[in-house]
């Protein structure tokens, strides 16, 4: 039998600690004994499942599922398995309707009042990774020389998870890390660096991006937490029709074991394309030159989105064709649209 000091610390995040404390403060207070005598009780599944309907009354939203999982989870972890029933929903996620609704035109507001390292704060931010991981990103996976490319790709695995992340650095994005890491301490391995030495706690990034939110003014009264960038980034993704495993290891959010052995060495570039450049911070509003090079690039955009929608749905017709010299190649996304229309 493992006691609750056991059980925390085997823990891996300090966050995830602290709440799992609480929890299991709050079950004690309810039980009026210490949580290790809840292994002895001879009816167990049905003292828990009288606890979940105490914090169904008592707690709203999703409360009562963030303090019933550490309970259940240290009976678990004591290697006893009860069987909840399933019409009590323990493990179900009520969407919230108390966070801010993040847009890029707000993100877009927060770039431009904001200072260079600020900057690399919100490109991070629009990774769509948790706080934790953007926390412990190391500088050196950012290190690109002098080149810069459309897309650089950099693969992370994350922490609560233990999935892997292929993050996609977009042109923008290197510029700012061209001209943001000689400023950096080398001998710090983090990307985010705080001023005491080390990296920025999960909570000083929320603060941080709400100091940002405040200075630009914008208002609302909802919760402005980290957690509403990842929300924006797969939300965005998904309005463009794009593929949703794709998405997921983008963000580093798991897809299940049983794909990753198909799918380890998938090229997500051509999604992470289009994702990007709807993500991307700023925008050209001036005339001339600019603004011809502004609209051929939105003609160039909704092309691939149209094509990578037509390709889907209508095959290997539309995705290559033979040179009559026994080679194969792909079409192009303008003559995939072009004999497209040509039949319709």
């Amino acid at each position: 039998m493992y006691d609750m000091t056991e059980f925390i610390e085997s823990l891996v995040s300090p966050q995830t600690r602290r709440s799992y404390k609480f929890a299991l403060a709050t079950f004690e207070a309810w039980y009026k004994k210490p949580v290790k005598d809840l292994l002895s009780e001879p009816e167990l599944t049905r003292l828990l499942e009288k606890y979940w309907v105490y914090l169904k009354e008592t707690y709203k939203s999703n409360t009562p599922r963030s303090k019933f999982n550490p309970v259940l989870q240290y009976v678990k972890f004591n290697g006893i398995e009860p069987k909840i029933r399933k019409s009590l929903h323990v493990h179900k996620q009520i969407v919230s309707v108390n966070d801010h609704v993040l847009s890029m035109v707000e993100v877009r507001k927060m770039y431009g009042v904001s200072s260079l390292e600020e900057k690399i704060m919100l490109k991070v931010w629009m990774l769509g990774l948790r706080v934790s991981d953007a926390s412990l990103l190391e500088w050196t996976d950012f290190d690109f020389g002098e080149s810069i490319d459309e897309l650089k790709e950099v693969r992370i695995v994350t922490k609560k998870e233990e999935t892997p992340a292929f993050l996609y650095i977009d042109r923008e994005f290197q510029i700012l890390l061209k001209h943001y890491l000689p400023t950096i301490d080398q001998e710090n391995k983090f990307l985010l660096q705080s001023n005491k030495g080390g990296r920025y706690s999960e909570k000083q990034l929320i603060r941080k991006i709400q100091a940002l939110r405040d200075r630009a003014g914008i208002k609302t009264t909802k919760v402005f937490g980290w957690h509403i960038g990842r929300d924006l980034v797969l939300t965005t993704g998904v309005n463009l029709g794009l593929n949703s495993w794709g998405l997921k290891i983008m963000v580093g959010k798991s897809t299940g074991a049983s794909i990753w052995s198909y799918i380890s060495h998938v090229n997500l570039k051509t999604d992470a394309d289009i994702l990007r450049r709807a993500l991307r911070m700023e925008v050209e509003q001036n005339g001339g030159n600019g603004a011809h090079k502004k609209i051929e690039e939105e003609i160039e955009f909704i092309s691939k989105v149209v094509a990578k929608v037509v390709r889907e749905l209508r095959g290997d017709q539309y995705r290559t064709s033979s040179t009559g010299m026994g080679l194969v190649v792909r079409k192009s996304d303008r003559e995939a649209l072009e004999e497209y229309l040509e039949e319709t």
